[in-house]
Formats: structure tokens, sequence, C-alpha cells
């Protein structure tokens, strides 16, 4: 399986995504988590058989698969790094535990329930677009906050705007104190 995702899926999902000028968190929610599930989700529904009983099998195949990657997977990814270490952006990664977790919860409730409905698959749904519109928002704002150090840091000639006539600057010291006052 390996083989087969490192030959023929990576190479497209990584054109997929920069032919969309995706992100690489953003590519990592949508493309690579349809590409990692989508054989889970073929399993389950194989595995589901056509009883009222037959979900128990794919829905703990599918929480088991989950589990086993945010434990074991990680793991060893962390014990053959290099460096022993995997460094991540906290935000995103709190983002995704949390998501990760209301999932989790979501699926309890309604095993809970006992049904799962149209409105319970609805739900899914909807945190799927909900955990999407957040990402979405943390790459604006990660994109915003490096256009805005990225003009903190420019070393070029400055232009402002006084009484209609573009001003030009070679001093940034001086810039800033005309700004203050």
């Amino acid at each position: 399986i390996s083989s087969t995702a490192e030959d023929y899926i990576e190479p497209v999902v990584s054109q997929i995504s920069t032919k969309l000028r995706l992100s690489e968190s953003l590519a990592g929610v949508t493309l690579v988590a349809l590409a990692n599930g989508a054989p889970d989700v073929i399993a389950a529904f194989a595995a589901g058989g056509n009883e009222d009983q037959g979900v128990l099998v794919p829905l703990g195949g599918l929480l088991g698969a989950g589990i086993f990657t945010i434990s074991m997977i990680l793991a060893v990814c962390i014990l053959f790094s290099p460096s022993k270490t995997i460094k991540t952006e906290k935000s995103a990664l709190t983002r995704d535990c949390v998501f990760y977790l209301i999932g989790a919860i979501y699926v309890l409730g309604l095993g809970i329930y006992g049904e799962i409905n149209l409105w319970g698959t609805m739900g899914f749904f909807a945190q799927y677009c909900v955990f999407l519109g957040v990402v979405l928002y943390q790459e604006a704002q990660y994109r915003k906050n490096l256009n805005n150090k990225a003009l903190m840091k420019s070393d070029g000639p400055s232009f402002v705007l006084e009484y209609g006539q573009d001003v030009e600057f070679e001093d940034h010291n001086l810039l800033h104190s005309l700004m203050k006052d």
C-alpha cells in the first residue's frame, strides 16, 4: 500500500494541490484526508453488509483507524525523524485535536442515542464544513501576518500619501517619527 500511495496517489495529490494553489495545511485537511480516508470508507461499506447491526464493524474500524493513526503512526514518525521530534504550529495542532474530539463525542452521542438518521449524517457534514471554515480562516490570518511582517522588514524606499502627493522617504526612522506625529 505504501508504494502504491507513493507512486500513484502522492503525485496526483501534489499536482492537484499545486494547480488549485492550496497551502500545505488546506491540502492536508482536504486532498490528503480524502486520499487517506477513501480506502477506509470503501472497506467500511464492504464490511457493513445489509444488516442493521452491520454498522458496528465499519464504525469500529473507522474509529480504530483514527486512534491508530494518532497514536502509532505519529509515534513512528517521531521515532524515525532525524531529530526525534516533530515541530508543529500550536494553533493548527490544537484545532485538529479539538475537532477530532468533537467528532468522537458526536459519534459517542449518536451511539448512546442508538440511531444514525439523515440528520445525524448531516451533522457529520456540518462538522467538516465548520472545520474547513476554521482552517480557511486561520490560513487567511497566517497570510495576513506574513504580509505584515514582510512590510515591516522591507528595506526599500517607503511611500506615504501626504495631502494628495506621494512623498518618498529613504530613512525609515524619519517615516516612523512622522507617522507618530
